[in-house]
């Protein structure tokens, strides 16, 4: 819950922060690999991909690789991570292929 107030805070601030934890604590998808130890490697991925999106937000690209390795080796379902970074990082006025080149 930590990882995803401190994304959504540095996206939207405190208050979209405190919203976007409390949807998440609230759902039922987080009970599931909370509850199960199978779900273990689900709580590595998503911890490991949110780690590196705030990394990454940050401007510390190369340190966001190490969470995401870790992530990617805990489950592949986060392959897609690096294209939100991209998504997240993306100015109004840049163009997409000077975001994709800084990425």
């Amino acid at each position: 819950m930590a990882l995803v107030f401190v994304l959504a805070r540095r996206l939207g601030g405190a208050r979209l922060g405190i919203v976007a934890a409390s949807i998440v604590a609230l759902t039922y998808a987080a009970d599931v690999p909370v509850l199960w130890a199978s779900g273990a490697q689900d709580l590595l991925a998503i911890c490991g991909a949110l780690a590196s999106l705030i990394l990454y937000s940050q401007g510390r690209r190369r340190l966001a690789a190490a969470p995401f390795l870790l992530a990617l080796l805990s489950k592949e379902t986060v392959l897609l991570t690096p294209i939100v970074a991209v998504l997240l990082d993306r100015r109004a006025h840049d163009s997409w292929t000077k975001t994709i080149r800084a990425a």
